[in-house]
């Protein structure tokens, strides 16, 4: 069976992970302040919690993301973070649903690019920090990277 959106491990992980509210918070805040890409922050984290190296599909990587960032999903976000009153909630609801969906189809792209990986004989905290920086020009501090380490610990288990 082939994953879908609904069922691909990368989503169901990202599921899971993103319940750690100290990790939601500071990829928002990245995303935010310094346009990391939240959905790449979570694929380079994901591949780094199976020991996999993103290195061979970086640049892939980088140029889906930027095309459902910039074609969909930053235009939704923009939309409804502006939609503001009572009168519009639908319409913020409806927005905020297919921001979500275009978020998914992101993450759809970027596993269908996991064949192409290959296994890192690095520990999980360098696999980390090394696909993080493979697909980022943010700089990450130890306490960010970590954050994500601590999130994957407490959500998935210690079995990184």
């Amino acid at each position: 069976m082939i994953p879908t959106k609904n069922n691909n491990p990368f989503w169901q992980f990202s599921l899971t992970i993103w319940q750690d509210k100290d990790l939601q918070h500071r990829l928002i805040q990245l995303q935010d302040e310094q346009a990391v890409d939240v959905n790449l922050c979570l694929f380079a984290l994901w591949l780094s919690r199976q020991g996999q190296s993103i290195e061979t599909v970086a640049e892939k990587a980088l140029q889906t993301s930027a095309y459902w960032q910039d074609e969909f999903i930053q235009p939704l976000r923009t939309l409804r973070r502006k939609s503001v009153g009572d009168n519009i909630q639908s319409l913020k609801s409806k927005l905020m649903k297919a921001e979500l969906q275009a978020e998914q189809a992101e993450q759809e792209a970027l596993y269908l690019l996991q064949s192409e990986v290959f296994i890192s004989s690095e520990n999980f905290e360098t696999t980390l920090k090394t696909n993080l920086q493979a697909i980022s020009q943010h700089t990450w501090p130890e306490a960010q990277l970590s954050c994500m380490q601590q999130a994957i610990q407490r959500t998935m288990g210690n079995n990184t």
